[in-house]
């Protein structure tokens, strides 16, 4: 029995409806306590003004969290220079502008000097998901009709189909800031839209 081995590519976009809002601070100082009390102080300061915005500052998660001694270079060696403490938080919020607004004009009045990485994202992805497949499949289909009459031949059963989990991608939009006081804080962000595509590859039965 022949077979036709045909491969078809699902590809869905759609606007962002969900912004991640991660935050990196950190506090130095010489004494490792004292490293460890700039940084909660930092870290508290920014849960304050979330909260400031609506929010609940429980939902600010940490994702890493780190403490590391510096050095520097002098008269040809390198010396201690302090501990540096590093707390990384993470923050999901739907994609509203003027909640975005509020929530950076806030920290920015805050001092904490976190730096900031919005990711724009959808919140429904296995919906997503479902579309980008049904999409490669008719795809696929429609691959294999044009080459099977090309080729002066029909079409039969499918006898297998080869997916792999892991090929769905999420093309995600970024922007990285550093938020600072200012009398009108604003931003003028038009994430473009995300693009989630996947494969799929299909045998069919050749009929002569």
């Amino acid at each position: 029995m022949k077979h036709l081995n045909v491969q078809g590519k699902g590809s869905v976009y759609v606007e962002p409806d969900i912004v991640l809002i991660s935050f990196t601070v950190s506090g130095k100082a010489m004494d490792y306590e004292a490293a460890l009390k700039n940084l909660n102080n930092r870290v508290n300061n920014l849960r304050d003004n979330l909260s400031v915005s609506g929010l609940d500052k429980s939902d600010l998660k940490t994702t890493d969290f780190n403490v590391s001694v510096e050095t520097e270079y002098k008269n040809d060696r390198r010396v201690f220079a302090g501990y540096r403490a590093t707390h990384r938080l993470l923050i999901e919020l739907p994609l509203e502008k003027e909640l975005l607004n509020s929530v950076l004009a806030n920290i920015g009045e805050g001092y904490s000097g976190a730096q900031i990485n919005l990711q724009f994202s959808v919140k429904d992805r296995e919906s997503l998901k479902e579309q980008v497949l049904i999409q490669a499949v008719k795809n696929a289909r429609k691959n294999a009709e044009i080459l099977a009459s090309a080729a002066g031949v029909k079409l039969g059963e499918i006898r297998e189909i080869n997916y792999h989990w892991s090929e769905i991608h999420f093309f995600q939009r970024q922007a990285e800031m550093v938020c600072e006081s200012a009398a009108e804080y604003n931003v003028d962000i038009e994430p473009e839209e995300i693009s989630v595509s996947d494969n799929v590859t299909i045998i069919y039965e050749i009929v002569d």
